[in-house]
C-alpha cells in the first residue's frame, strides 16, 4: 500500500489500528475485552559492529473472553491470564511501520515516514546501521513512541472507533515499553473503567516484582 510521504507516523499508526478494528467481525467483537499496542524495538549493527536501534514498530493485538478463560490454568491467577500479553491471542493484526518476513528488509517507504516524524520532533539519528538506515537513541525513540500511542488511543476513543465496534470504549493497553510511562499514557488516553484500573495496577505490580 502506497502512502503519502507527508503522512505523519502517528497518523500511520492510527490509520492501521482503525482499519484493523473496522475489519473485526461483529461476533468476534462481542468477545473482545481489550486491545493492545505492542511496542517492539529491533537492533542491527553499525559499521563498527556495535548494536544500534534501527527499527521500532507498533503491533495491534486484542484478546477475547474465551481465550482469557482458557488461559487461566496456565497463568498464576486470573488477572495474569487477562492482562499479561504472553497469554493473549498470538495473532498480531497490523504493524506500523509494516515489516516483511523475519530476516528481510523492512518497508523503507514506511520507515521514511517514521524517520521524517523523528526529524519533526527533533530526534536526530545517531548514525547508520550496516544497511545504511538511520539509527536512534532508544530512550528518545521510546518517549516519542509512548506519546504517539497515547494520542492514537485518544483518537480511537474520541472518533468513536472503539465505541462503534465494541459498543463500549474498551481499554487499549500499551505493552513492551517502560512501565511508568505506559501506565501514565494509558490512564490519560482511555476512558476511566474498572478494567483500565486493573490492568494499570497489574502492570505496576509486575514491573515492581521484576525489579526486586
Amino acid at each position: 500500500m502506497c502512502h503519502n510521504q507527508n503522512m505523519d507516523f502517528e497518523d500511520l499508526i492510527y490509520e492501521r489500528c482503525a482499519a484493523a478494528i473496522e475489519a473485526i467481525d461483529i461476533t468476534l467483537a462481542s468477545e473482545i475485552y481489550a486491545l493492545g499496542l505492542m511496542y517492539e524495538t529491533f537492533w542491527n549493527q553499525d559499521a563498527q559492529y556495535i548494536e544500534v536501534t534501527y527499527q521500532s514498530v507498533i503491533g495491534f493485538r486484542y484478546n477475547t473472553l474465551t481465550n482469557w478463560k482458557r488461559s487461566i490454568n496456565e497463568a498464576s491467577d486470573e488477572k495474569e491470564a487477562k492482562w499479561n500479553p504472553s497469554f493473549w491471542r498470538e495473532e498480531t493484526q497490523e504493524i506500523a511501520p509494516r515489516s516483511v518476513e523475519y530476516g528481510e528488509d523492512p518497508n523503507d517507504e514506511e520507515f521514511m515516514i517514521r524517520d521524517k516524524w523523528c526529524a519533526s520532533l527533533g530526534i536526530a539519528p545517531k548514525g547508520k546501521d550496516v544497511g545504511d538506515r538511520p539509527v536512534y537513541d532508544e530512550a528518545e525513540l521510546n518517549r516519542a513512541t509512548v506519546a504517539a500511542c497515547q494520542n492514537v488511543i485518544q483518537r480511537l476513543h474520541q472518533n468513536g472507533v472503539t465505541l462503534t465496534k465494541f459498543r463500549e470504549s474498551i481499554p487499549v493497553v500499551i505493552y513492551n515499553i517502560e512501565c511508568g510511562a505506559a501506565v501514565q499514557a494509558m490512564l490519560a488516553a482511555n476512558p476511566v473503567s474498572g478494567d483500565l484500573q486493573e490492568v494499570c495496577e497489574c502492570m505496576t505490580k509486575w514491573h515492581g516484582s521484576s525489579k526486586s
